[in-house]
């Protein structure tokens, strides 16, 4: 697109043209004599510096217009690559506190073998940022996570699966809590548990600077609990430890529950309980996000379709 609506969007985001100067690397004067060129080509000004740094309407306008111009011309780009004959390029934009999970769903050497001739490359970011690089035709699409509260407008979805949050205990330190209870009471509990069940058994909280933490802490306090947290763990491996030695419980998710039902050698299916909490089941969804287009190359479809096999090859539960 012209260097001008380059700069004027690098502008638009940064509101401060000495940054958006070094981004752009050009001089600070370079770049201010471009925005009044440009201001005095659209006969209006685009850009307010005081009191505090804004666009104007007419610049609004412009900014819009010249984002949509590069969608459009980056969408252009990609259609024309396949008659190039150069290597195409796919990028793919991954959650980045479930990007060790999630980077699993991505079959490359499949895809690699049955497209040599695509190149991609993986970013690992928050939803946030992967949202307005998507919605910028920075990635050619995301997998992101969603929760009932989070809005992607502006972008197709492709649901994998739910993420649901279960209670992790091992038999044993289940016996030591609940010493009277019987086997309709477990069968009850592997239905859904209420947490308040688990208020006085010692937990391995999940960290605060993890989403799932976060998720878990609203949650406790939507129901005004107060649990016996021990620790504050980030690793679920950490957390895995402490469950199987009978420490204390902790909070899991259905992608790490598939983990631990393949791993029988390390977890043997009669040593734990997992129940599923029983208000909210679903925590989050886990979800493929990507631009609308008119035309979408073979090779992004069958990608999709991949992902979507290999999550239900992975058994994770409950599917959509």
């Amino acid at each position: 697109m012209e260097p001008s609506l380059e700069y004027f969007i690098e502008i638009a985001n940064e509101l401060n043209i000495s940054e958006a100067a070094k981004k752009l690397h050009i001089s600070q004067q370079s770049l201010s004599t471009y925005l009044k060129k440009l201001e005095e080509d659209y006969g209006a000004p685009l850009l307010i510096r005081k009191p505090k740094t804004k666009l104007t309407e007419a610049g609004q306008l412009v900014y819009h217009a010249a984002t949509r111009i590069q969608r459009i011309q980056q969408e252009l780009r990609r259609e024309l690559h396949q008659y190039s004959g150069r290597p195409t390029p796919l990028t793919i934009g991954i959650y980045t506190p479930k990007a060790s999970h999630l980077l699993d769903f991505i079959p490359l050497v499949e895809f690699s073998s049955r497209y040599p001739n695509v190149t991609y490359s993986i970013v690992e970011e928050v939803n946030a940022v992967l949202r307005e690089m998507c919605l910028n035709g920075k990635l050619d699409l995301m997998i992101g996570s969603k929760t009932e509260d989070m809005h992607f407008e502006g972008l197709v979805e492709h649901k994998l699966y739910a993420d649901s949050a279960y209670v992790l205990i091992s038999k044993k330190l289940f016996q030591q809590c609940f010493p009277e209870a019987t086997e309709e009471d477990v069968r009850r509990n592997l239905a859904g548990v209420a947490l308040s069940q688990f208020a006085s058994v010692p937990l391995a909280a999940p960290s605060l600077a993890t989403g799932f933490g976060q998720r878990m802490k609203k949650l406790m306090e939507d129901g005004n609990l107060s649990l016996q947290s021990i620790t504050e763990v980030s690793n679920m491996n950490m957390i895995n430890n402490l469950v199987f030695n009978h420490v204390a419980w902790g909070f899991c998710d259905s992608h790490h529950l598939s983990l631990i039902r393949k791993s029988e050698l390390f977890y043997p299916a009669d040593s734990y309980y997992a129940f599923p909490i029983a208000k909210p089941a679903v925590i989050s969804e886990i979800v493929i996000f990507h631009r609308p287009q008119k035309r979408y190359p073979k090779p992004f479809l069958d990608l999709i379709d991949m992902i979507k096999e290999r999550t239900a090859e992975m058994r994770i539960e409950p599917h959509f």
